[in-house]
């Protein structure tokens, strides 16, 4: 085995020693360095177009790209691509526990819910209830706090009393 063609077993022990060193640079988060960035990388897709999310190996090359990028002046860099694993365990972390959640904090960050979006989405849902959608009016009056909804499970006195007087008037009272 010389180290101008190294084998398979010498690239997989390569990798996972880069997997290791990324994990400790990473800290006690859930997700590594490296995870983190595909979780930003996809966030962006999201955020353009959700029904637009290109498959794993796609999303692999685009991680290698980011990464190449955001730590091009960075000590770090090679252990960053020599961590980044197949596009297969890639679809793996889109099925670990609490990754769409990370996605999504990431979309949230990286300004899918801004200020201006709100804003035009409020001002989108004005005029459409000014357009005489009820279902707009009662949501911009419930945001405003103009309106709100009873509890069913609130008693209205009121009724309750028209309720008493009508079983004392038509004997649908217990009669004991």
């Amino acid at each position: 085995m010389s180290d101008a063609n190294p084998t398979k077993y010498d690239k997989a022990v390569e990798k996972l020693e880069a997997v290791r060193a990324v994990k400790k640079l990473s800290g006690d988060g859930p997700w590594s360095l490296v995870q983190e960035v595909m979780q930003e990388v996809v966030a962006g897709y999201i955020v353009k177009n959700p029904d637009s999310v290109p498959s794993s190996p796609k999303l692999r090359e685009e991680l290698l790209k980011e990464l190449s990028i955001r730590y091009v002046e960075d000590e770090n860099l090679q252990l960053f691509l020599d961590s980044v694993p197949s596009s297969v365990a890639i679809r793996a972390w889109f099925k670990k526990d609490g990754w769409d959640d990370a996605v999504w904090s990431k979309i949230r960050v990286e300004g899918l819910f801004t200020k201006e979006k709100r804003s035009e989405v409020i001002e989108a849902l004005r005029t459409r209830a000014i357009d005489k959608s009820d279902s707009a009016a009662k949501l911009w009056l419930t945001m405003s706090g103009d309106y709100q909804e009873k509890d069913p499970n609130e008693r209205d006195k009121t009724l309750d009393a028209f309720r008493e007087i009508n079983k004392i008037i038509h004997g649908t009272g217990n009669k004991e």
